[in-house]
C-alpha cells in the first residue's frame, strides 16, 4: 500500500510540474517578444545618427582677444608685414612725447605769468537770494498735506469769490427814497389835455419834472415816476 501511494504521489507532481513548466516557458517567451517589439518602436523613433542618451557638449576654450598666442610669431613670418593695427598702437607712446623745441616756450610762460584778474566786489544782493527762493519752499511745506489739489483749488476759488464780494458797490435801491419822500401826490383830474396830477401844490402832465423826479405816466389811482433811470409808482392815499 505504501508503495502504491508513494507512486500516486510521484505521478501527481510530475503531472503538476511539466504544466508549471510549459506555462513558465510560454510566459518568459511572450515578456522576451514584449521587450523586443518595444526595443524596435524605440530604435525607430530615434534618428539614426544620434543614440539614446546625447554626448555632452565639448567645453569651450576662452582665449583673451588681447593677449597674443604663442603662434603668433609664426603666423606673423608667414603673412607679410604687420598689421596696420599694431603701429597705431606703438605710435601714440611715440608721439605722446612733446617736441624739444617747444619746451622752452612753455617754461618762458612760466616764469613771465599774467597778472591776475582783480576779484569783482562782493554784494550785499547775493546774500538775500537765498532767503528769497527758500520762501516758496515754506510756502509749499506750510500747506495741509491731508487736502489734495482739487480742494486747494475749491478753496481758492471760494476765496475769490468772497473777495470780489467784498469789493462789488452796494446796489442802489431801486427807488430813490429820498426823492420819493419829497414827493406828495394830493389828487388825480381829468382835463380836456388828459390827466393832471397833482403833486407838492402843483398841476403836472406827463413828461413834467418836480422834485427831481420826471413823470412818465399818469393813471386814474396812481402816476409813475422816473429817477435815474429807475422808476416808481405814487399812489392815491385812500
Amino acid at each position: 500500500m505504501s508503495a502504491r501511494s508513494s507512486a500516486g504521489w510521484l505521478i501527481l507532481l510530475a503531472s503538476l510540474a511539466i504544466p508549471a513548466w510549459m506555462s513558465y516557458q510560454w510566459w518568459s517567451q511572450l515578456n522576451e517578444d514584449a521587450r523586443r517589439q518595444m526595443a524596435r518602436k524605440v530604435r525607430k523613433r530615434l534618428p539614426r545618427s544620434e543614440s539614446i542618451f546625447a554626448r555632452p557638449p565639448e567645453a569651450r576654450r576662452f582665449v583673451n582677444p588681447l593677449v597674443e598666442p604663442a603662434e603668433a610669431p609664426a603666423r606673423r613670418d608667414t603673412a607679410g608685414p604687420a598689421p596696420v593695427l599694431a603701429q597705431a598702437v606703438a605710435s601714440p607712446s611715440l608721439s605722446a612725447e612733446p617736441p624739444k623745441a617747444a619746451l622752452p616756450e612753455e617754461v618762458a610762460i612760466e616764469k613771465n605769468p599774467a597778472a591776475p584778474e582783480p576779484l569783482p566786489a562782493v554784494s550785499s544782493s547775493p546774500a538775500a537770494a537765498p532767503a528769497a527762493a527758500g520762501e516758496p519752499e515754506l510756502a509749499r511745506l506750510s500747506r495741509d498735506p491731508t487736502l489734495s489739489p482739487y480742494d486747494l483749488l475749491a478753496i481758492q476759488r471760494a476765496k475769490a469769490k468772497a473777495g470780489l464780494g467784498r469789493q462789488r458797490p452796494a446796489r442802489p435801491s431801486d427807488k430813490p427814497r429820498s426823492v420819493e419822500r419829497n414827493i406828495d401826490l394830493q389828487g388825480i383830474i381829468e382835463t380836456p389835455r388828459g390827466r393832471r396830477a397833482i403833486i407838492n401844490d402843483k398841476m403836472v402832465g406827463p413828461g413834467d419834472k418836480i422834485a427831481g423826479a420826471k413823470v412818465v405816466k399818469i393813471s386814474s389811482e396812481s402816476v409813475m415816476f422816473s429817477v435815474n433811470n429807475k422808476t416808481f409808482i405814487k399812489r392815491m392815499k385812500q
